[in-house]
């Protein structure tokens, strides 16, 4: 029988807890486009049947009443299926940050933490204020892939706190999103189970909120009546696309 160190199965334990207590509220959002394009088929489908049913015995006025109540009908739904995915993202970044809060607890190890990270920085800056700002993207990945290799948890931690204002500053407020990915890409392979995870579900929000939020404009659009048909909306993964 293999015997496996304590804290190797109550980290994987911890990330366990994390993906369970988060599952039910990335179904939702991960599900959700797919139920806009239902909401939509489901409504494409009443009016044409309200229209075929009233052809001869409505008048334009009361066919109009029929659709519009059909079409308010749907946007209530979108509406609360919206407010659903807002409450399931609400839900998921307040379950990893008491799980990060929890890892965290010990006052004395915080101190000690913020100490480590601000030596580490004052040990980089000086390093980086030396590049060009052509260089500094290469470099700070560099230094962050050294460092997690090294598992200098508190040079990543510096980087992660202190690249973003350092690099507005220089100018090069542009270099900020892929400085981020490559730093955030260097440390997730050496995180406890729990906090990969944690990064990787705050990946796949930021990935996927906007592509959300898009579908349900484009569904909004149509529900009304002043938009065309929408032939495909963007699904909740950057390769996926909801088709009708």
């Amino acid at each position: 029988m293999a015997v496996y160190p304590i804290e190797n199965i109550t980290a994987s334990i911890e990330a366990q807890r994390l993906s369970d207590n988060i599952r039910s509220d990335l179904d939702t959002l991960r599900g959700a486009p797919q139920r806009l394009a239902d909401l939509l088929a489901q409504t494409r489908q009443e009016v044409i049947q309200a229209e075929a049913d009233g052809t001869w015995r409505l008048t334009p006025a009361g066919m109009e009443e029929i659709v519009s109540g059909i079409r308010n009908r749907t946007l209530q739904q979108i509406d609360s299926l919206e407010q659903a995915c807002q409450a399931a993202r609400e839900a998921i970044e307040r379950t990893i940050a008491d799980a990060e809060k929890r890892a965290d607890a010990d006052p004395q190890t915080e101190v000690l933490n913020e100490l480590r990270e601000q030596r580490a920085w004052n040990r980089i800056r000086p390093i980086l204020d030396r590049l060009e700002n052509n260089a500094l993207v290469g470099r700070i990945g560099e230094l962050a892939r050294n460092a997690a290799e090294a598992g200098d948890d508190a040079t990543l931690r510096a980087l992660e706190a202190e690249v973003q204002a350092f690099l507005e500053a220089k100018g090069v407020a542009s270099y900020i999103a892929p400085v981020v990915a490559t730093i955030r890409d260097a440390r997730l392979p050496h995180l406890p189970p729990a906090a990969r995870k944690a990064v990787q579900v705050r990946q796949e929000l930021e990935a996927g909120w906007p592509r959300l939020m898009a579908a349900f404009m484009q569904a909004r659009q149509e529900a009304t009546g002043r938009g065309g048909k929408v032939l495909a909306m963007p699904g909740w993964n950057p390769s996926e696309r909801v088709t009708f």
